[in-house]
């Protein structure tokens, strides 16, 4: 409550900080760390000016301003949040969200490497119709028992690919989700798509050969297409896309334990 009646109040310096200290509350909200990191220079900040005025009016309001911020500082120091990442701040630069990456996991869909484990048609589903999106992609729609929604079976090309396959891509993805597309290349996708197919294509040659595992041209081509569509593309929404007959697309991912 204190953070909320210092704008209220009539001491001119109190007063001339309400907007510095709705901006602390606006950063909590998405950068909980820059906002700690902030609120401790703003408070080492006022402690030096205190010792330098003169005026006693300011003086009140500087050392009200400073318990408000003290207040602030001590809940915030006091998370499990911050307790983890307060031997990794010194050099911090408020906006840096590399801490966060290296917090929090999230676990909202399972590593495509096992996506095969999905693509077990129904056992007791009836067939009703099948077709192909393309010359990888096979589509089945089944009517199952007891459920008045025909079921929707995609068979895209990374459920198709061997063992070793799989391991290259894994070993390749997470190679290629390292490297961060600079704010320059948003504005063109194609172009920056056509650059991780590049690297991702030259990344998975060298992988194939240090793994031993041969590659024809077709086959090469083929993987660094998924290893796009699995780093800057959508995944299997992509080849949702390509198909005319879908309508509607949902996507509901269930929530991870440290989203």
């Amino acid at each position: 409550r204190r953070f909320l009646v210092a704008t209220s109040v009539d001491n001119k310096y109190l007063a001339s900080k309400a907007v510095e200290l709705q901006t602390l509350l606006n950063m909590l909200k998405g950068d909980p760390v820059g906002a700690y990191v902030t609120l401790k220079r703003i408070l080492r900040e006022q402690r030096i000016i205190l010792r330098k005025l003169i005026n006693e009016e300011d003086i009140r309001g500087c050392e009200d301003y400073i318990k408000i911020l003290n207040d602030f500082y001590n809940l915030l120091d006091k998370t499990k949040l911050i307790t983890i990442v307060k031997p990794r701040l010194d050099g911090h630069k408020v906006g840096d969200r590399s801490l966060y990456s290296q917090i929090f996991r999230a676990v909202i869909t399972p590593d495509f490497m096992f996506a095969r484990l999905m693509a077990r048609v129904p056992l007791d589903g009836e067939e009703i119709d099948t077709y192909k999106i393309d010359k990888y992609t096979d589509v089945a729609i089944f009517k199952v028992p007891g459920d008045i929604k025909y079921l929707y079976h995609l068979n895209p090309p990374e459920f198709k690919i061997s063992e070793d396959k799989y391991e290259l891509l894994d070993m390749a993805r997470s190679v290629l989700i390292k490297h961060k597309p600079r704010a320059e290349d948003f504005i063109d996708p194609e172009k920056m798509r056509m650059t991780f197919y590049n690297i991702g294509k030259d990344l998975l040659q060298e992988l194939s050969e240090k793994q031993g595992v041969r590659l024809t041209f077709s086959e090469l081509k083929d993987l660094t297409n998924i290893l796009v569509r699995y780093t800057v593309g959508f995944g299997l929404i992509e080849v949702l896309l390509k198909d005319e007959r879908v309508q509607d697309i949902t996507v509901n991912g269930p929530i991870g334990q440290t989203p």
